[in-house]
């Protein structure tokens, strides 16, 4: 995130925010999810899970997110390269945990349920730092 700020001789500035997200990057097929019309459902690492809810249960000053990107199956599908853009097929949603989930007692995955209402785009960050600063 910047900052802008005026300096002297009012020449514009832009300055790192101190305000920052952490984001717990994952990358999938469709083989590997369950789809719905409202939802998408993933099985997460536990230490992945647990880490998501860490931050959320203890109000951690930088707080987490997870990306799931969704990719076809079909290999040669996933990425697109042209002379002015590179493009991702399928799509990427966000994951927060919210205040009531705990730690999974599970001892490898544990089931997350992503609405698709989550779906990563261009303003995800902005809202995030809207919402959480």
């Amino acid at each position: 995130m910047r900052v802008q700020r005026i300096g002297r001789g009012k020449k514009t500035r832009f300055l790192d925010s101190t305000d920052q997200i952490g984001i717990q990057l994952k990358c999938t097929c469709v083989a590997s999810i369950e789809e719905d019309v409202d939802n998408i459902k993933y099985d997460l690492e536990v230490k992945s899970h647990n880490d998501l809810v860490d931050r959320i249960r203890y109000k951690a000053s930088i707080p987490l997110f997870l990306i799931l990107v969704v990719l076809p199956d079909d290999v040669d599908k996933w990425v697109t390269v042209r002379d002015e853009e590179i493009a991702l097929a399928k799509a990427a949603y966000w994951y927060r945990p919210d205040i009531t989930q705990n730690f999974t007692p599970n001892k490898s995955r544990q089931r997350i349920t992503i609405p698709k209402t989550n779906k990563l785009d261009l303003d995800f960050i902005k809202q995030q730092f809207v919402n959480l600063f």
